[in-house]
């Protein structure tokens, strides 16, 4: 069980992505030894072929991983999004500070062709490859999306064999004009298993349609680079 793991820079629901990464990590090793504070960058792990790719073979494109996620001249990490899928860490991680930088491109692709442009980060990955609709590990999904980014989607697969990969997350959770979750100070705690946390000021009226802006959305315009923290 990688109960440890990240899965940074997932390429995913026919976007163009692209993603510079620097993380600062509290290291778990497989044994439970004791933890060791240091910075480590994801685009080095990447680079040395540390990692592992899953890409959903039955979706309506597929490409070949190493022809999704590139390296440009900058050394910033390219992200096609002809793919639904991840590329997940090796090793296993905790308590971690998670930075990274990231900017739109133009494309999206397949199905999501006139869709907002959409990725995410799965956050404690574990399980097998794949677990989520063929697509996603079991994790917590910090959501990268044209006015929803920010979000938390708990994914909590179910097995072929009816084993239930079981992902939660506690927070202060009250309900929008839709009936929808929605992290808000000061409300509740509430334990979720399955579903979407909205950010707080996620619009109501959002619509799954490319360039989507919402009336609060804090992220730049587009083609700007964009600055997004987790601690986990």
């Amino acid at each position: 069980m990688r109960n440890c793991s990240v899965s940074p820079a997932v390429a995913g629901k026919a976007i163009h992505l692209t993603t510079t990464i620097g993380v600062l990590f509290s290291i778990c090793s497989a044994a439970g030894g004791d933890p060791v504070t240091s910075k480590i960058d994801l685009l080095h792990v990447i680079r040395s072929g540390d990692v592992e790719y899953h890409i959903n073979p039955t979706s309506d494109f597929h490409d070949d991983p190493h022809d999704i996620w590139t390296f440009d001249q900058d050394g910033a990490l390219h992200v096609s999004g002809r793919g639904y899928g991840y590329v997940a860490t090796r090793s296993d991680y905790r308590d971690y500070h998670l930075v990274i930088e990231f900017r739109w491109g133009e494309k999206t692709w397949g199905m999501r062709e006139d869709r907002a442009r959409d990725n995410g980060l799965l956050l404690h990955a574990y399980g097998p490859h794949g677990a989520y609709g063929n697509t996603w590990m079991a994790s917590i999904e910090c959501q990268i999306i044209e006015g929803g980014t920010g979000d938390i989607l708990v994914l909590s697969p179910k097995l072929a064999d009816g084993t239930e990969l079981t992902t939660s997350v506690t927070a202060e959770i009250g309900r929008d004009r839709d009936n929808e979750m929605i992290w808000k100070k000061g409300e509740p705690r509430q334990q979720v298993t399955k579903g979407r946390i909205n950010w707080e000021k996620r619009d109501e009226d959002w619509a799954d349609k490319r360039g989507f802006r919402g009336r609060a959305d804090v992220e730049r315009p587009f083609g700007e680079w964009n600055h997004l923290e987790v601690i986990a």
